[in-house]
């Protein structure tokens, strides 16, 4: 071989050592804060109007949009295998059983099968607040494919605050539906 031909692989062979590092360290930042792939995560800017997206209903296999206009709506995207979104489960079912009282409607949006989403819920009340879109028009709402990952949606389709399931805004979310309920009663 001659020398000039092994000089050329080893600068060759320098240059993928730097771009592979580069690409893993970028890999190592990503994973370690979470938190900077959310705020990419977001379909369109705060304040502006989600675009039309159809989903059908796990159960009745209706058709729908998944942010109706005239009612507030938390757009929820979960994974079946996302260990923490089966963690989450208990308390969004709580959530749900003392949401139509705040004016709120919960809705599960996903791209799993069926059969998946059947064994992943099972024994669960979130069954019939389950939607099925395409996996192109789940990237129009959620681009990063983050989860446990929710959308605050006002009842214009204006999209109001996302974030991941548990973060401060969520918490809020929960104390004040928390707080109707304790009132409703009261």
């Amino acid at each position: 071989m001659s020398e000039s031909l092994v000089l050329f692989s080893l600068v060759i062979l320098a240059g993928l050592t730097l771009l592979n590092l580069h690409l893993t360290l970028g890999l190592y930042k990503i994973i370690n804060n979470p938190s900077l792939n959310v705020k990419d995560a977001h379909p369109v800017p705060i304040g502006e109007v989600l675009p039309p997206i159809s989903a059908r209903n796990l159960l009745g296999n209706q058709v729908t949009n998944v942010a109706t206009e005239g009612m507030p709506v938390v757009l929820l995207f979960l994974s079946s295998k996302c260990p923490t979104c089966k963690e989450k489960i208990p308390e969004i079912e709580h959530i749900d059983s003392h949401a139509p009282r705040a004016g709120v409607d919960i809705r599960l949006i996903s791209t799993e099968s069926k059969p998946r989403l059947m064994h992943f819920l099972k024994d669960s009340s979130l069954l019939h607040r389950v939607f099925i879109t395409s996996r192109k028009d789940y990237k129009k709402l959620n681009p990063s494919l983050a989860s446990p990952f929710y959308l605050f949606v006002d009842h214009d389709r204006q999209l109001q605050s996302f974030g991941t399931i548990g973060d401060s805004d969520w918490q809020v979310f929960v104390e004040q539906i928390s707080s109707i309920d304790s009132e409703a009663q009261a």
